[in-house]
């Protein structure tokens, strides 16, 4: 029995000390912080992304329109 008290006792000697501590006290604010940074990350990517997608929605319209015309054009030509 006295092992285990010994060994007991050291483990709650450096819980005591790890809480005497206070490297770790505001850690929890940090870490919302951090969370927060991630999530506005998150957000500006997802909007910079709905940005990208518009313009190459435009592109592809505009590619479209471009091809649909050469295709008239072409049309025309062979028609003659």
């Amino acid at each position: 029995m006295s092992s285990t008290s010994a060994s007991a006792s050291p483990s709650s000697s450096t819980t005591s000390a790890f809480l005497a501590d206070n490297t770790f006290v505001g850690f929890g604010s940090e870490v919302d912080l951090s969370f927060q940074a991630v999530f506005k990350a998150q957000e500006q990517l997802h909007q910079s992304l709905e940005v990208r997608q518009e313009e190459m929605w435009q592109w592809m319209e505009m590619q479209w329109e471009e091809w649909m015309l050469e295709r008239d054009l072409v049309v025309l030509v062979v028609s003659e």
